[in-house]
């Protein structure tokens, strides 16, 4: 069965871990933080003040941004996941995260895909609110 990795880079930068590996048509995606690729920096806008729902919004707007740029190189879309796992800086950050998360995915696709979330004292980079993992299962 053919194996195909892809590293982490972001601004420039390769991280010390992979991106993603594909192993045949399944897809497994490293959990992403919402850190700009651009500047290697979690997205918070000063302008939300600490307001944790727009900084989540925010950071889960990102990290699809990677997610499916990162399927796309693996030939596959939002569409094709099956899977998300989250990891919440405080579970009761929880309803903001469902609720980006769904306007991030392909219309109806949320309340069809499994999802296991946790919540977490913290995550690396500080600033992160959440992190996120996919599995998806590329076309044939």
């Amino acid at each position: 069965m053919k194996i195909e990795r892809m590293k982490a880079e972001y601004a420039g930068i390769t991280k010390p871990y992979g991106a993603g590996v594909k192993i045949g048509n399944m897809i497994y995606l490293s959990g992403m933080a919402g850190i700009d690729p651009a500047t290697n920096q979690v997205v918070i806008d000063p302008i939300y003040n600490n307001r944790v729902e727009e900084c989540v919004n925010a950071q889960i707007e990102c990290i699809f941004k990677k997610v499916e740029a990162t399927l796309k190189k693996f030939g596959a879309t939002l569409n094709d996941i099956v899977y998300l796992e989250s990891l919440l800086v405080g579970a009761e950050i929880w309803p903001f995260v469902a609720q980006a998360i769904k306007r991030e995915m392909p219309d109806g696709l949320y309340e069809q895909t499994a999802h296991t979330a946790f919540g977490v004292t913290s995550l690396v980079p500080p600033g992160a609110f959440v992190e996120v993992a996919v599995t998806a299962v590329a076309p044939e």
